[in-house]
């Protein structure tokens, strides 16, 4: 649910401010990637729940997999710009 509703999220309250289309699309597509393995470790780290964290990120990265292109479609994101945003979330670079 979290990656379909928050680059909807995302879009409807950053629209009105923010003119730049690549800049908009950036941020919506980095709200629709799936947890990153950091949650689990911080739930360790934190002695909250580790495996509901490692639940969370075991579904949510193949559901990406449906979710991320749908997102880049709904939102019209050019081939240019999911590439740099699929090198960014790959190696962590935002």
């Amino acid at each position: 649910m979290r990656l379909i509703v928050c680059p909807i999220v995302i879009w409807l309250a950053l629209r009105p401010f923010v003119t730049d289309t690549v800049l908009l699309n950036t941020m919506i597509m980095n709200a629709a990637v799936p947890s990153a393995v950091v949650i689990a470790v911080l739930a360790i780290q934190y002695d909250r729940d580790p495996e509901l964290a490692a639940e969370g990120v075991l579904v949510s990265v193949p559901l990406s997999v449906v979710t991320i292109p749908l997102i880049s479609r709904l939102f019209a994101v050019t081939p240019r710009l999911r590439r740099i945003i699929l090198l960014t979330s790959r190696y962590n670079l935002l």
